[in-house]
C-alpha cells in the first residue's frame, strides 16, 4: 500500500526505538478505519503495531510495556545481601507482596491467615503479625496510625479490633476483660 503519511514529531523516543513510518497497516473498526504504525523496542527489539494517538501520548517512549514498566517503575531497594524475590503491588495505597517470595516463617504465618501461596497479603497485616509472632485472625485490622497506607513500619502500625471506624485498640480490650474479670472475682461470680 503506498500512501504519503505525515509522521508525528515523537521527542521521547527512547534507547534507540524506531517509529517506521512507511510500514503502517489500515484495518476497518466498527466506527471506523484505522492506521496503525510499526514501531520496534529499543530496549529488546519487541515490534507491534500502534496508532498516531499511541504516539501522541506525552509518555510516549518507543519502549514496548515490559520494558517501559522497568523503567517508570523500578523495583524497590533491597538491603544489601538481600534478594527480591517477591512482587510489590500497590492497591488503594496498600502495598501487597507475592507470597510465594516470602520467608519460610512469614509464609507459615500467612498460611495460617488463610493466605494460599498464589495469592498476594497486604504488607501491614504481614509486618504485624510477624511483630507478635502469631497469625492474624479476621477480627484483628491493622491501623496506620498516621493515615499513609504505604507506611509499613512497626511504630506506624496499630491493632484493631474489628474495623477502624468503630473499633478499638485490642490492648484497651484486654484491659476492659482483665476489669471485668476482676469485678467478678470479687463477687465470688464463676465465669
Amino acid at each position: 500500500m503506498t500512501r504519503n503519511v505525515k509522521p508525528v514529531d515523537t521527542p521521547n523516543l527512547l534507547a534507540g526505538s524506531q517509529v517506521h513510518w512507511d510500514i503502517f497497516t489500515t484495518f476497518a473498526n466498527p466506527k471506523h478505519l484505522e492506521t496503525r504504525f510499526l514501531v520496534t523496542c529499543g530496549e529488546c527489539g519487541e515490534d507491534r503495531w500502534l496508532t498516531r494517538a499511541n504516539m501522541t501520548r506525552p509518555k510516549f517512549s518507543g519502549l514496548c510495556k515490559k520494558c517501559n514498566q522497568s523503567i517508570y517503575n523500578p523495583p524497590p531497594p533491597m538491603q544489601p545481601g538481600k534478594r527480591a524475590s517477591y512482587s510489590r503491588v500497590v492497591r488503594n495505597g496498600y502495598i501487597f507482596l507475592s507470597s510465594s517470595g516470602l520467608s519460610e516463617h512469614a509464609q507459615n504465618i500467612a498460611r495460617q491467615m488463610g493466605i494460599a501461596k498464589t495469592r498476594p497479603i497486604a504488607e501491614h497485616r504481614l509486618v504485624m503479625a510477624l511483630h507478635l509472632n502469631r497469625p492474624l485472625s479476621r477480627y484483628e485490622d491493622v491501623h496506620h496510625i498516621n493515615g499513609d497506607r504505604g507506611d509499613n513500619r512497626i511504630e506506624n502500625l496499630e491493632l484493631k479490633v474489628w474495623r477502624h471506624g468503630r473499633g478499638q485498640k485490642q490492648q484497651d480490650l484486654i484491659e476492659e476483660i482483665d476489669r471485668l474479670k476482676s469485678i467478678l472475682n470479687h463477687h465470688n461470680i464463676p465465669y
